[in-house]
């Protein structure tokens, strides 16, 4: 959606093109942007299309609906 995504953001992805989007936060590790999806970690640039929702400072509420 045009923003640039950054540590602690929210964003609402899918892990696969079949799956219904789920909620993540991103977060850095030594081998890059990730997420956790299904319960598994999955870099950010191979997501696809994402959208940010929000962070969990100001919006800690996104990660519990």
């Amino acid at each position: 959606n045009g923003k640039e995504c950054f540590d602690c953001d929210v964003i609402r992805a899918k892990a696969n093109p079949a799956d219904t989007p789920r909620k993540s936060a991103v977060f850095w590790t030594n081998h890059g942007w990730q997420v956790n999806l299904k319960g598994t970690n999955r870099f950010l640039s191979d997501l696809g299309d994402f959208e940010i929702i929000g962070n969990i400072y100001e919006h800690p509420e996104l990660l519990t609906k």
